[in-house]
């Protein structure tokens, strides 16, 4: 059997609309030897027919199913165990990749022994199919590779730096790693599933190396998940978050720790917030007093994000 460099790991949830133009993106990968292994998180839609489509004619291409929707950890997770790549690559379902990307995360994970390599990436404004200039993460195209401590990757101070947060990246991981750690996504999660597992590997000492190429194309549609975080996922983040405190925090450093307690308020911020936005569309204004008094803490965050979201449709 030849060996594969990269096994692309992509979950499909009601992507019908989407996908096929994310598994051609794979396919014209240029220099490098790939599989694409597809888990269908039991869609109600035409995706499994697509993809089980595609796949009839390109043995690449590798389809499971679902008995039940997990949510894009449990699809990852079941991806990895059938992948048989040196490396995993995360696509998801609504997304594309350039003809190089892989060969070039791939020449850079090698170059610098990491076990994480990302790049840039560039939005795609639905229903446009092609990218602006515009880039997500504020770094000149020709800057030189750059490494990522669990400090940098954690720290809300990094994206005002950088424009965006890190943990939104795409990951390429060196599976052999994930494999001698026992790492696999938290299926807790629904939101941030990637920045929890970035963020084990760096507590456990693992490489990480962000490179300036802008290879991954996201698209931003209306009702986009990563948009409309609700109540319930972003309390599931906060636990995250304290778990991943209680396992590691006993050996940070202080800049770390400082940067892991400004990540914790953080979340708390946005948890209080998703709480206040449900209880105000439900018109439930003793819930939404209840969760301003409860979250005082987070009182200017509520208060300026509901301010920037009002001036955002007054404009509009």
């Amino acid at each position: 059997m030849t060996a594969i460099d990269v096994s692309v790991i992509m979950p499909a949830w009601k992507s019908a609309a989407f996908i096929e133009r994310a598994i051609t993106s794979v396919l014209v990968q240029q220099d490098v030897s790939f599989e694409l292994i597809i888990v269908d998180d039991a869609s109600p839609d035409d995706t499994g027919a697509i993809v089980k489509a595609a796949a009839a004619s390109d043995p690449r291409i590798i389809y499971d199913r679902l008995d039940e929707n997990m949510g894009p950890s449990g699809a990852r997770n079941r991806a990895i165990e059938l992948s048989n790549g040196a490396f995993i690559a995360v696509l998801d379902d609504d997304d594309v990749i350039a003809p190089n990307r892989l060969a070039t995360l791939l020449k850079a994970a090698k170059a610098h022994t990491a076990d994480i390599i990302v790049d840039n990436m560039q939005p795609i404004h639905w229903p446009a199919t092609d990218p602006g200039q515009e880039r997500f993460l504020d770094i000149p195209p020709d800057a030189a590779p750059r490494p990522i401590s669990l400090k940098d990757y954690i720290d809300p101070a990094t994206e005002k730096r950088l424009g965006q947060g890190l943990g939104y990246l795409k990951p390429l991981f060196r599976k052999a790693t994930l494999d001698r750690l026992g790492l696999r996504y938290d299926l807790n999660l629904r939101n941030s599933e990637d920045f929890y597992l970035v963020a084990e590997m760096l507590a456990l000492d693992c490489k990480m190396v962000l490179i300036a190429d802008a290879g991954y194309f996201y698209t931003i549609r209306e009702g986009s998940l990563s948009y409309r975080l609700s109540a319930d996922y972003a309390e599931a983040i906060v636990e995250a978050e304290r778990s991943f405190r209680a396992r590691h925090a006993m050996k940070f450093d202080p800049p770390t720790a400082r940067a892991s307690k400004r990540q914790l308020n953080q979340r708390l911020d946005y948890f209080a917030f998703a709480k206040l936005v449900e209880a105000l569309k439900a018109r439930n204004v003793f819930q939404a007093i209840r969760t301003l008094a409860t979250h005082v803490r987070s009182l200017p965050f509520m208060v300026w994000t509901l301010a920037q979201i009002a001036i955002s449709k007054l404009r509009k």
